[in-house]
Protein backbone atom coordinates (compact mmCIF):
# COMPACT_ATOMS: atom_id res chain seq x y z
CA UNK A 1 0.00 0.00 0.00
CA UNK A 2 2.42 2.61 0.75
CA UNK A 3 4.44 1.72 -2.63
CA UNK A 4 1.79 3.34 -4.39
CA UNK A 5 0.82 5.81 -2.17
CA UNK A 6 1.34 9.12 -3.60
CA UNK A 7 2.99 7.64 -6.75
CA UNK A 8 0.14 5.75 -8.79
CA UNK A 9 -3.59 6.20 -8.27
CA UNK A 10 -4.33 4.30 -11.36
CA UNK A 11 -2.76 1.22 -8.63
CA UNK A 12 -3.73 2.82 -5.61
CA UNK A 13 -7.17 3.05 -5.64
CA UNK A 14 -7.57 -0.73 -6.25
CA UNK A 15 -4.66 -1.71 -3.85
CA UNK A 16 -7.48 0.36 -1.27
CA UNK A 17 -10.42 -1.80 -2.30
CA UNK A 18 -8.50 -5.01 -2.11
CA UNK A 19 -7.20 -3.90 1.43
CA UNK A 20 -10.43 -3.29 2.90
CA UNK A 21 -11.66 -6.51 1.80
CA UNK A 22 -8.52 -8.24 3.86
CA UNK A 23 -9.55 -5.60 7.09
CA UNK A 24 -13.02 -6.64 6.90
CA UNK A 25 -12.52 -9.96 8.36
CA UNK A 26 -10.89 -8.40 11.75
CA UNK A 27 -12.36 -5.00 11.47
CA UNK A 28 -15.53 -3.97 9.24
CA UNK A 29 -15.55 0.16 10.69
CA UNK A 30 -12.06 0.01 9.75
CA UNK A 31 -12.84 -2.20 5.68
CA UNK A 32 -15.85 0.76 5.69
CA UNK A 33 -13.25 3.37 5.39
CA UNK A 34 -11.14 1.90 3.24
CA UNK A 35 -13.75 1.53 0.98
CA UNK A 36 -15.04 4.80 1.54
CA UNK A 37 -11.15 5.96 0.88
CA UNK A 38 -11.19 3.82 -2.93
CA UNK A 39 -14.21 5.21 -4.00
CA UNK A 40 -13.41 8.49 -3.06
CA UNK A 41 -10.19 7.88 -5.15
CA UNK A 42 -11.78 6.12 -7.73
CA UNK A 43 -14.22 9.05 -8.26
CA UNK A 44 -11.48 11.59 -8.29
CA UNK A 45 -10.05 9.54 -11.41
CA UNK A 46 -13.01 9.18 -13.27
CA UNK A 47 -12.80 5.55 -12.89
CA UNK A 48 -16.52 5.19 -12.18
CA UNK A 49 -16.19 0.97 -12.31
CA UNK A 50 -14.04 0.52 -9.53
CA UNK A 51 -16.00 3.32 -8.08
CA UNK A 52 -18.98 0.87 -8.01
CA UNK A 53 -16.89 -1.81 -7.18
CA UNK A 54 -15.84 -0.35 -3.90
CA UNK A 55 -19.27 1.05 -3.13
CA UNK A 56 -20.81 -2.90 -3.76
CA UNK A 57 -18.29 -3.72 -1.42
CA UNK A 58 -19.73 -0.91 1.58
CA UNK A 59 -22.83 -1.94 1.33
CA UNK A 60 -22.05 -5.87 1.36
CA UNK A 61 -19.97 -5.01 4.48
CA UNK A 62 -22.57 -3.18 5.66
CA UNK A 63 -25.50 -5.84 5.18
CA UNK A 64 -23.24 -8.64 6.85
CA UNK A 65 -23.01 -6.71 9.99
CA UNK A 66 -23.47 -2.84 10.48
CA UNK A 67 -26.86 -2.59 9.33
CA UNK A 68 -28.88 -0.13 6.89
CA UNK A 69 -28.53 3.71 7.29
CA UNK A 70 -28.71 6.33 4.67
CA UNK A 71 -25.14 5.93 3.37
CA UNK A 72 -26.08 2.44 2.21
CA UNK A 73 -28.91 3.37 0.35
CA UNK A 74 -26.95 6.20 -1.40
CA UNK A 75 -23.93 3.96 -2.10
CA UNK A 76 -26.44 1.41 -3.12
CA UNK A 77 -28.44 3.45 -5.41
CA UNK A 78 -25.33 5.75 -7.08
CA UNK A 79 -23.84 2.36 -7.49
CA UNK A 80 -26.94 1.30 -10.01
CA UNK A 81 -26.75 4.88 -11.59
CA UNK A 82 -22.59 4.56 -12.83
CA UNK A 83 -23.66 0.90 -14.06
CA UNK A 84 -26.44 2.14 -16.28
CA UNK A 85 -23.76 5.19 -17.28
CA UNK A 86 -21.33 2.78 -17.87
CA UNK A 87 -23.98 0.89 -19.84
CA UNK A 88 -22.63 -2.50 -17.87
CA UNK A 89 -25.49 -4.56 -18.05
CA UNK A 90 -24.28 -7.48 -15.76
CA UNK A 91 -22.66 -4.65 -13.07
CA UNK A 92 -26.38 -3.08 -13.21
CA UNK A 93 -28.37 -6.56 -12.54
CA UNK A 94 -26.18 -7.33 -9.84
CA UNK A 95 -26.30 -3.42 -8.18
CA UNK A 96 -30.11 -3.92 -8.44
CA UNK A 97 -30.05 -6.80 -6.81
CA UNK A 98 -27.99 -5.71 -3.54
CA UNK A 99 -30.19 -2.45 -3.78
CA UNK A 100 -33.06 -4.54 -3.26
CA UNK A 101 -31.56 -6.43 -0.32
CA UNK A 102 -30.87 -2.65 1.16
CA UNK A 103 -34.36 -1.89 0.89
CA UNK A 104 -35.97 -5.27 1.94
CA UNK A 105 -34.06 -4.71 4.65
CA UNK A 106 -35.16 -1.24 5.32
CA UNK A 107 -38.73 -2.77 5.65
CA UNK A 108 -39.51 -1.42 2.12
CA UNK A 109 -39.71 -3.98 -0.39
CA UNK A 110 -41.94 -2.14 -3.20
CA UNK A 111 -38.66 0.92 -3.08
CA UNK A 112 -36.37 -2.07 -4.45
CA UNK A 113 -38.77 -1.85 -8.33
CA UNK A 114 -37.53 1.53 -8.56
CA UNK A 115 -35.84 4.65 -6.46
CA UNK A 116 -35.59 8.66 -7.35
CA UNK A 117 -33.53 10.01 -9.54
CA UNK A 118 -32.52 6.54 -11.09
CA UNK A 119 -35.42 6.20 -13.14
CA UNK A 120 -36.83 2.27 -13.64
CA UNK A 121 -35.19 -0.82 -14.04
CA UNK A 122 -35.15 -2.22 -17.95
Amino acid sequence: MELTRGLDDEVHAPSLNVQGGVVGHRDRAAALRVFAAAADLARRLGNHSLEATALGNAVQTRLRDTGIDERTVADAERRVRLYRQLGDRRGEAEALYRHGQVRLRMGAPDDAVGFPGCGTPR
